[in-house]
């Protein structure tokens, strides 16, 4: 059995256990907040899911993360920042099957953030 950890404002939240896996890409100049990246609540270790190309990240072969699925989706959570222009894009997966959202886009706003913080189906 593999343990995994949620983050605290997981507290008092309810829903069901689901395998997620993902792919990130962000234009060069971006620049991503230390563990400001969560996905139903569990952080996600971008140093590590980090592609050969640097604006890449994504999780490898078998690996999954295990995450809160609330009723009403996914507590998508990035905090990022980057200057005018620049955007990043997001695709989940949840138990091998894509979010009806499907791809997660955000640009720069007028202060240089790109971040989003959204329950997501």
């Amino acid at each position: 059995m593999k343990f995994f950890k949620l983050s605290h404002t997981a507290k008092g939240k309810t829903g069901k256990i689901v395998a997620v896996t993902y792919s990130l890409k962000k234009s060069a100049s971006v620049t991503f907040l230390d563990n400001g990246f969560n996905i139903g609540y569990t952080n996600i270790d971008l140093p590590g899911d980090q592609d050969s190309n640097p604006n890449n990240f994504s999780t490898k072969g078998g690996q999954k993360y295990l995450c809160l699925q609330e009723d009403g989706g996914l507590q998508v959570t990035l905090y990022a920042g980057g200057m005018a222009g620049d955007f990043w894009t997001l695709d989940i997966q949840v138990d091998g099957i894509p979010l009806a959202a499907n791809t997660i886009k955000v640009y720069t706003d007028e202060k240089g953030n790109l971040d989003y913080n959204k329950l997501t189906k």
